[in-house]
């Protein structure tokens, strides 16, 4: 996956409590599709679930996001670890052209 794909999955507390509140469709914005038609189907747990998600939302956003930067920094360590091969054949070839240098001189 590229990295802009990855950081336009990012998703923000405000906009995960507007869907809270107005369609109780919180879950679905963090694309947890079973739970939020459990979530639906119990009327938000009868409302216990629903108020235990008014105060932890932020850290269910907090955790998706986490997983999201995870992932770019995987990204980011595999372009290392993809370049490092170019790298050392660069410095190889640099080496030798040196070696072969100073051989020319004596």
């Amino acid at each position: 996956m590229e990295k802009a794909h990855l950081q336009s999955k990012l998703k923000s507390t405000g906009k995960a409590y507007v869907y809270f509140c107005f369609f109780g469709a919180h879950y679905l914005y963090l694309r947890k599709t079973g739970i939020q038609l459990f979530f639906w189907i119990t009327l938000g747990g009868f409302g216990i679930w629903a108020l235990f998600d008014l105060f932890a939302l932020s850290s269910k956003v907090h955790t998706y996001n986490d997983r999201v930067f995870r992932k770019i920094e995987e990204l980011k360590q595999q372009g290392r670890f993809m370049q490092e091969p170019r790298n050392v054949e660069i410095l190889k070839r640099l080496n030798s052209d040196k070696k072969n240098l100073r051989d020319c001189d004596h």
